[in-house]
């Protein structure tokens, strides 16, 4: 099996073209580099050299069962990730997803969506970490934290759920490689937290069920996963299922079974009744309108329907993203459930406990892809693969309990190394911008399974790359293969206008921004664009009404201030134009604030 994944790794690494599937990564790498690791995982898993590895670390493994020997493995462990999280951090410079978690903490969180918790601890954490000189500082910070708690977590329950050192070698070492950790890379988003929290859960709920306490544990960290996000939510049948034991017999068993839901309950409530103004009516509504249509006709946000192959190439994507053996985790499910058919609640309660967490996260991921497509939203359905990886690797140490240590030291050694090498190439593909734009670039190509929304949203990130490395015939292209694919992207269509009149097309240009206005009268960039636009061309009047609609939107634009006194004092108005950069002067950046005094400044 592990073979086969790797050989699947190097065939993918040769193709071209939108293959998004999880193994196509190593393909961005320089083949040799592609070459190398795959060759050398190859070697690895080759029984002679496998077999002679497995002999010298089977003693080293076995002593992993003792707490001392365990507690100290996991520190190296969490101190190799850490160094490794820093090294594969997310390129700053496609972190728009952070730019827009930047602006909405900045105007007090007003489109947290479906966050609730997380929201808040970038907040504080972006308030905290504000005078470090970047503006993304704070998202590397909580997705590496937690991936410290994630970590910690992870290598708790593998302690908990099984004492012997080979075993939990093979379960670390699958959890700990899995693709899913990409999140803790630096990851630009809130969905790190979402899953340290479900991995204190899992941690509370295998040991509720191997040592029938920490009934409390397990019901506030349900609450935790599920304020932190509201997909979080989806873990309160699995409280359920870990407490069944215990109902007929323990009182503390049955309150925590009714705590945990009522105080998620408490939260939500909350948060709707103080936040009103947030979203609207319901600050929740918008996110789960967004379920994977079941026929079409398709409009511009949605990728696919329901039941096609394109969904079903997607999840499996997916899946494979999230670690190489997570589909097997399904296959494992199956076969314990089937081998204790009625009493599969009794007899395999750490793997009904597991299944149960599986299912809804499972369900969620078939049911809701919100806007995109190609697992563009893999980082919300991330859960799926803990358990499904914990249930392949319980199912296999079962099944490999009667083999000899050094035999199962040596399969631990080879899926370990499979998962290894799926993990590296991803990595290194975002650990240097060239190829990690190649890789985007791809995601984004016409065979691939997007939505036309997601489609035009990552080529125009492409074109904003290549404008701050001064490639623009390179932005063009991409900033018009945006509009084709999405006309309707006001975003794009601006900064489009924008390219044509810096080249001097500028009948193209007004098109464009006037095209911007009509689609999106509530984007301020369309206003201010075409305010631009209209000056350069004489139009004053025209241009005042565009540049104060711009700052109606949005008070904080410094250079719409700017150029709406410019505008004004070309009428003569210079008493207003002064007014306007003083107003300006409030929320200029030093380099803007150096061109308004020198305006006010100015003579008649």
């Amino acid at each position: 099996m592990a073979a086969f994944m790797i050989g699947l790794h190097l065939l993918a690494a040769r193709e071209r073209g939108p293959q998004t599937w999880g193994f196509h990564h190593l393909g961005y790498l320089p083949w040799p580099w592609a070459l190398f690791l795959g060759g050398v995982a190859l070697l690895l898993v080759l029984p002679p050299v496998a077999g002679i590895l497995a002999g010298r670390l089977d003693g080293t493994m076995a002593r992993l069962g003792e707490p001392g020997q365990a507690r100290t493995a996991a520190v190296l462990v969490i101190v190799i990730s850490v160094a490794c999280f820093w090294f594969g951090r997310v390129q700053e410079f496609f972190l728009s997803d952070s730019r827009l978690l930047i602006d909405g903490i900045d105007e007090a969180a007003r489109h947290f969506a479906a966050d609730t918790m997380a929201i808040r601890v970038h907040e504080i954490v972006h308030r905290w970490l504000a005078g470090f000189g970047s503006a993304t500082a704070s998202f590397r910070a909580v997705s590496m934290g937690s991936g410290l708690v994630w970590l910690a977590a992870m290598l708790g329950t593998v302690g908990a759920m099984t004492p012997d050192g080979r075993s939990r070698f093979l379960l670390g070492g699958l959890i700990v490689t899995a693709g899913l950790t990409k999140l803790f890379y630096g990851y630009p988003e809130t969905s790190p937290l979402l899953a340290a929290a479900v991995a204190l859960f899992i941690l509370a709920g295998v040991r509720v069920v191997r040592g029938g306490g920490g009934e409390w544990w397990l019901a506030a960290a349900a609450v935790v996963a599920s304020a932190m996000h509201v997909t979080g939510i989806l873990v309160l049948p699995a409280v359920f299922v870990a407490l069944k034991a215990r109902l007929g017999m323990s009182a503390r068993a049955r309150l925590a079974l009714i705590a945990a839901p009522i105080a998620v309950f408490a939260i939500y409530a909350a948060v709707w009744l103080t936040r009103p103004e947030s979203t609207g009516v319901n600050p929740y509504g918008s996110y789960w309108e967004e379920f994977t249509p079941l026929a079409g006709p398709l409009h511009a946000k949605q990728a696919y329907t329901l039941f096609s192959w394109p969904h079903l190439v997607d999840i499996v994507n997916e899946m494979i993203l999230l670690g190489p053996f997570v589909l097997a985790g399904w296959v494992a499910a199956v076969a314990l459930i089937r081998r204790s058919g009625r009493r599969f609640l009794v007899e395999q309660p750490v793997a009904a406990f597991l299944v149960s967490l599986l299912v809804p996260f499972l369900l969620l991921s078939l049911l809701f892809h919100r806007k995109l497509g190609a697992a563009r939203d893999w980082d919300l359905v991330a859960t799926v693969a803990v358990p499904s990886i914990l249930l392949f690797g319980f199912w296999l140490v079962g099944a490999a309990a009667r083999e000899a240590g050094a035999r199962r030291t040596q399969v631990g050694l080879a899926l370990i190394t499979a998962s290894l090498l799926h993990l590296a190439g991803w990595v290194l593909v975002d650990a240097e911008a060239g190829r990690s734009l190649r890789r985007f670039e791809t995601l984004a190509d016409v065979g691939a399974p997007q939505s036309r929304f997601a489609r035009s949203y990552a080529l125009e990130e492409i074109g904003t790359t290549h404008i701050r490395a001064g490639r623009m015939p390179e932005a063009t292209r991409a900033y018009e293969q945006a509009v084709a694919a999405d006309p309707a992207n006001a975003k794009a269509a601006a900064s489009l206008g924008t390219l044509y009149g810096s080249a001097g097309r500028t009948e193209e240009a007004m098109a464009l921004f006037r095209e911007t206005v009509r689609l999106r009268p509530d984007l301020d960039l369309g206003h201010f664009n075409l305010a631009n636009a209209l000056a350069r061309r004489n139009q004053y009047p025209e241009a005042e009404l565009e540049y104060r609609e711009a700052l109606r939107l949005e008070p904080k634009n410094a250079m719409a201030w700017l150029y709406l006194g410019a505008v004004l004092r070309s009428q003569g108005r210079l008493d207003e134009a002064r007014r306007a950069w003083r107003e300006g002067l409030t929320v200029a950046t030093p380099d803007v604030a150096r061109r308004l005094n020198a305006a006010i400044a100015a003579p008649n």
